[in-house]
């Protein structure tokens, strides 16, 4: 599992937030099978799904994400447009496709994807 924490100590360069939207940039560690503990970089542009005046969930139409490997190598995802709803515990769920996107070093030509379940806490949010 995947878990990373809001951040304002860098602003990633990969997308331009639109008008009216917000953006979260997050980092975290996570253990992964080959090139062990990485250290992701993540920015989402989003907007709230409003009912009437009450938001219930939110629209993330653009991120990216850098997974950097402890050789210093990374690898590049990003991710299709995706809603998160808000459940009654107030914690937004749902499902995310990421896409490989290539990297740096052994990665660069890093291609593929994975669906997964995605947790927004707000302060940070889980990838399962």
């Amino acid at each position: 599992m995947l878990t990373d924490k809001a951040t304002t100590a860098f602003d990633m360069n990969c997308y331009t937030c639109n008008d009216g939207s917000f953006k979260g940039n997050y980092y975290g560690t996570v253990e992964l099978e080959h090139p062990g503990k990485v250290g992701p970089q993540t920015k989402a542009c989003a907007s709230y799904i409003m009912s009437g005046h009450a938001p219930i969930g939110i629209h993330s139409y653009n991120q990216c994400c850098n997974f950097i490997a402890p050789n210093g190598d990374e690898i590049t995802l990003t991710t299709d447009g995706y809603d998160l709803y808000s459940n009654q515990s107030g914690v937004a769920v749902g499902q995310c496709k990421f896409n490989f996107s290539g990297g740096t070093g052994k990665y660069k030509n890093a291609s593929g994807s994975f669906v997964g379940d995605v947790l927004n806490y707000g302060s940070y949010f889980t990838v399962d």
